[in-house]
């Protein structure tokens, strides 16, 4: 395999990046997805249906966020089913899939749109032969055995997720900055991600180790 085809070291810019929501970022996404009758989990159970809040603590800053996104060339991706995952992964047009949902690590199942997701289907619906990167931006990350499995199973991709419980006001804030810094200066998204972490966290306090799942070397 061609190094540039090694997904830690493809030099990445915003326009070659999407970020997809698989939680709310409207008041009306934010409704559906507190019906019961959808399935889905985030809004109705870490936030109790209180849209006011949710709107205070992620979807102003989300809002506040995308235009300079846009601006820069970043694919934003609301309301992402898994069908949606699956064909962004497919297109062949992205180098980087950043996914911004919730995980419920203890049934195996990841918060997409239409509703959670096993961890199963997630997996099948990755190409066998995607060379890019998957982050997963999760409030919860995703069981390890899922990782695993895709480092097994999808040995071209790499995989990445940070073990920590984080907000979604923390987590857009975070990605806000790393997509600044892409744009500013095209390099691999590692490279990105280490540096928005030196920024990102305060100095006094050490910084969240990142995990990563690859057969590279």
């Amino acid at each position: 395999m061609l190094e540039s085809a090694i997904p830690s070291s493809q030099v990445v810019s915003p326009a070659s990046c999407v970020m997809a929501f698989g939680i709310p970022t409207s008041r009306e996404e934010f409704v559906q997805a507190c019906d019961p009758s959808g399935g889905r989990e985030f809004a109705a159970r870490n936030f109790y249906g209180n849209w006011t809040r949710y709107d205070r603590e992620f979807v102003s800053l989300f809002r506040s966020m995308l235009p300079s996104w846009r601006q820069i060339g970043l694919q934003v991706e609301c309301g992402m089913t898994l069908q949606d995952f699956r064909e962004v992964l497919h297109s062949g047009a992205c180098q980087v899939l950043v996914v911004f949902t919730h995980c419920n690590s203890e049934d195996h199942l990841i918060e997409f749109f239409d509703g959670m997701a096993p961890m199963t289907a997630v997996l099948d619906a990755i190409p066998q032969d995607f060379t890019g990167l998957i982050d997963f931006c999760a409030c919860h990350p995703p069981a390890e055995s899922l990782l695993v499995r895709i480092v097994k199973e999808r040995p071209n991709c790499l995989v990445k997720f940070t073990p920590a419980d984080l907000e979604p006001g923390m987590w857009v804030r975070f990605c806000h900055v790393l997509f600044l810094l892409l744009a500013e200066t095209p390099m691999t998204y590692l490279a990105a991600l280490e540096k928005t972490i030196a920024q990102f966290l305060p100095l006094s306090q050490p910084p969240q180790q990142t995990h990563e799942c690859s057969t590279h070397h």
